[in-house]
C-alpha cells in the first residue's frame, strides 16, 4: 500500500474527491430537494473541492480553476435565473470543447495529453496517442448524447443521464490503464504510473 500511496492520491483524493465530489453532493441535493437547489450545492461544493486542492497540494491546477469556474458560474446562473437548461447544456459545451481540443491536438501531433498528465503517467508516444484518440470519441460521444438528451426529454430524466454518463466516466478512465500498462517506460510502474522518488521499477 506505502507503495502505491501516489496512486490512492489521485484515485481518492484528486478524482473522486476532487473532481467527483461536487458531483456526488449535486445528486445528494437534488433527491432530498430539487433541481435548483443542487445546481446551488454544486456550485458551493465546487468551490470548496477547489480550497481543498490548495490546501492539500499546495496549488490548483488551472485546469481545474477553468473548469472549475465555468461550473461555479453556471450553476449560480441556473439558480437565479430558475434555468435548469443552462447547467445541462454546460456539460455540453464542456464535452465538445476537449473534443475539439485533443481533435487539434491529434490533427497537428501535439500530444497535449502528455503534457497535462506528463507528471502521472510514464509512457511510449504511442500510449498517449491510443489514448488521445480514445478520449476524442469519448468525449464527441457524450456530447452529442448530452445534446440529445436534453433537447428530447426532462430535466429528472436528464439527472438520471448524468449518473449513467458518471459511472461511464469512471469505467472507461480505469480500463484505460491497460494503455498506460501496456506502454509504460522503465520508470514507471505495472499500471504506466511514475514511481516516487526512491522506489524501484517494476519487473
Amino acid at each position: 500500500m506505502k507503495k502505491h500511496r501516489h496512486i490512492w492520491k489521485i484515485f481518492i483524493f484528486d478524482m473522486f474527491i476532487i473532481e467527483f465530489g461536487p458531483v456526488g453532493v449535486f445528486f445528494i441535493a437534488y433527491y432530498l430537494f430539487d433541481f435548483l437547489s443542487a445546481a446551488l450545492a454544486l456550485g458551493v461544493s465546487t468551490l470548496g473541492a477547489l480550497l481543498l486542492s490548495k490546501v492539500v497540494n499546495k496549488r490548483v491546477p488551472w485546469f481545474a480553476i477553468f473548469s472549475g469556474s465555468i461550473t461555479m458560474l453556471t450553476a449560480l446562473l441556473t439558480y437565479v435565473f430558475t434555468a435548469p437548461w443552462m447547467l445541462i447544456v454546460k456539460d455540453s459545451i464542456y464535452y465538445f470543447m476537449f473534443a475539439l481540443f485533443l481533435g487539434f491536438s491529434l490533427w497537428k501531433g501535439l500530444s497535449v495529453f502528455k503534457s497535462f498528465f506528463g507528471h502521472v503517467f510514464a509512457m511510449e508516444e504511442a500510449g498517449w496517442k491510443i489514448l488521445e484518440k480514445r478520449w476524442f470519441v469519448f468525449f464527441v460521444l457524450a456530447g452529442s448524447s448530452n445534446e440529445f438528451v436534453r433537447v428530447s426529454l426532462t430535466v429528472d430524466q436528464w439527472v438520471a443521464y448524468k449518473e449513467a454518463i458518471v459511472l461511464i466516466f469512471l469505467t472507461f478512465g480505469l480500463y484505460q490503464f491497460r494503455v498506460s500498462s501496456k506502454y509504460r517506460l522503465p520508470e514507471a510502474d505495472k499500471l504506466g504510473l511514475k514511481l516516487l522518488k526512491g522506489q524501484q521499477p517494476h519487473k
